[in-house]
């Protein structure tokens, strides 16, 4: 009764005490109904980000475990070295999901 042992993807027994479980924020992303994914991908300076864009928005449609709603959606994120770079979110079933694609929320 002093700890809370949570089962990890990986079958590891993860043991934490009580105290930290009662004075955390916990998630469950078991019922979660979609899961927002996000990537990032460079395009080099020669290529056209419009046409990148439309590419890459007609792989999303396409894809069956994307969902239409909300739609995917892609900025320009920043400029590279050798790159222009592409933030690239769209929604995925969580469902269908392995739980290691899974966007948690970053811990504060």
């Amino acid at each position: 009764m002093l700890s809370t042992t949570i089962r990890l993807f990986s079958g590891e027994a993860l043991i934490i005490p009580n105290s930290v479980v009662f004075n955390s924020n916990i998630y469950n992303f078991r019922d979660l109904v979609a899961s927002r994914i996000q990537l990032t991908i460079g395009i080099s300076y020669n290529s056209s980000i419009d046409k990148a864009i439309e590419i890459i928005k007609k792989t999303l449609w396409d894809h069956q475990l994307v969902l239409a709603e909300p739609e995917p959606f892609i900025i320009v994120d920043s400029l590279g070295e050798s790159s222009v770079n592409l933030n690239i979110f769209f929604w995925a079933s969580s469902k269908t999901l392995p739980p290691s694609k899974i966007n948690y929320p970053k811990r504060t």
